[in-house]
């Protein structure tokens, strides 16, 4: 069933007996507007959405034939196009489209014993673009669901099987049909669907068959590398057979699950509607886990740093290299601090940029990407962690430059007169000109400064 924004209701349906597949409209008051005569599109539907022009996709399958019909919002056909892919079967699975209007479908054919996954990509012009299947081996394995993220990558999930043992396993394709990923979940387990998250995590919904309570539902979260981050299992009342069947997400990153379960009704088995909600299946925000050191700041004796505020900034990789999100916080005495970002995107590269109170602003050498919205970086390695290598070493460390109090982006005779000049005022506590972090400004914060300016040390970026 499709919904649009005028409350118009489209439904796709199979009618008995024919084996064809009809589209019906309903206005906003219930009144059907139009249906589509089954004998324009024979088969069993497996396939409805819209594209992105607002137009209905409609697919239907037979005799070894997807058949693709594209219909307006008045229910008059515009394309009617035949995929032949089986010989003489049906297709049995769905559909999904991607951002720029590609359809893709997966599932397996009608002879259950010796299925493989399928999986099919068109064009937005619904011209076939390849083909892909998946055998794990040589036994019957049927894919279930499927999704595409913002990159354009595919996500499969189903079930396959090997000697006799079915498994929940989910694969991950590139938008060139190459294969990333396959992963696989147990015994006697299977997938029947999937969802993706703004980072492009997976979460694949099935069930799983443990000793001593028969099917219980498993849903398994994959990072973009394919890494099982955790799984969740439900048991239901009855200790008997529970199988998940639908998974979605909010937008607050809450998890819901639906299936059937085997209840404690009266009489027979019951199978009732269970529904979970997993709170915070992901984080909203992306965490940067940085070290950084400050090089006035940095007693190399100690191997400590005196504690304190930096702001980080990310910034596009390309030109005008536009700050997409920031954050403050403090850099412990080891120089590492945790910074959480709200505007990322997954696997999209970042510079990030380094800025202190009195330090030279400081560039990543080249982009860097969250993945799973975590991201770890450490500037004190080796100086070409920085872009230009512009660190200096101190004792075993790599060190952001101090002394731009001005911050300007240079460190020279500007910066070096106003730090004597609250020198020979005998200035303390918490200001720009304390280079060292004693919180008082004297000669040792000068010569800090000095030394650089005779460098002439300067920010170095794209």
């Amino acid at each position: 069933m499709l919904t649009d924004d005028s409350g118009n209701v489209y439904i796709q349906s199979e009618l008995d007996h024919f084996n064809e597949t009809c589209v019906i409209k309903y206005n906003s008051n219930g009144d059907r507007e139009w249906f589509t005569d089954y004998y324009q599109a024979p088969g069993i539907p497996c396939g409805f959405s819209f594209d992105k022009f607002g137009n209905i996709i409609s697919a239907s399958s037979e005799n070894g034939e997807i058949q693709i019909q594209i219909l307006n919002q008045d229910g008059i056909v515009i394309l009617n196009k035949n995929i032949q892919f089986f010989n003489n079967r049906y297709f049995n699975g769905t559909m999904t489209l991607d951002n720029s209007g590609n359809i893709y479908f997966a599932g397996g054919d009608d002879n259950y014993s010796s299925d493989d996954y399928y999986i099919i990509k068109l064009d937005s012009n619904v011209n076939l673009e390849w083909t892909r299947s998946f055998d794990k081996n040589g036994e019957s394995d049927y894919a279930t669901s499927l999704k595409t993220d913002k990159h354009g990558n595919l996500f499969v999930t189903g079930y396959t099987t090997e000697n006799e043992i079915t498994s929940m396993t989910t694969l991950k394709y590139n938008t060139n049909g190459y294969l990333l990923w396959s992963k696989s979940e147990g015994q006697y387990s299977g997938g029947n669907d999937l969802e993706l998250d703004m980072y492009g995590n997976a979460y694949a919904t099935g069930f799983i068959t443990e000793s001593g309570s028969s099917q219980n539902y498993l849903t398994v979260k994959y990072n973009t590398n394919g890494d099982s981050l955790w799984n969740k299992k439900y048991n239901g009342t009855r200790n008997h057979r529970d199988i998940s069947k639908i998974v979605a997400l909010d937008i607050n990153g809450n998890l819901y699950i639906t299936g059937q379960s085997i209840g404690l009704g009266t009489g027979a088995y019951h199978d009732d509607i269970v529904t979970i909600k997993y709170s915070e299946a992901y984080s909203l925000n992306s965490t940067l886990n940085l070290t950084s050191i400050i090089e006035g700041f940095y007693n190399e004796d100690l191997n400590t740093m005196v504690s304190d505020t930096v702001q980080i900034f990310l910034r596009s990789v390309t030109s005008p290299y536009s700050v997409v999100d920031s954050a403050k916080s403090v850099l412990d005495i080891s120089g590492n601090g945790t910074f959480d970002f709200s505007n990322t995107d997954v696997d999209t590269p970042y510079y990030i940029i380094v800025k202190h109170r009195n330090s030279i602003e400081t560039w990543s050498s080249i982009g860097q990407s969250f993945t799973s919205n975590q991201l770890s970086y450490n500037f004190t390695e080796n100086s070409d962690k920085a872009y230009g290598s512009n660190l200096v070493l101190k004792g075993n460390k790599y060190c952001i430059y101090s002394g731009d109090v001005n911050e300007d982006g240079y460190i020279d005779l500007s910066d070096v007169i106003t730090i004597n000049n609250d020198v020979i005022d005998f200035v303390t506590g918490y200001n720009l000109t304390d280079i060292n972090g004693d919180n008082q400004s004297d000669l040792s914060d000068l010569i800090t400064a000095y030394n650089n300016s005779l460098n002439f040390v300067s920010m170095k970026r794209p």
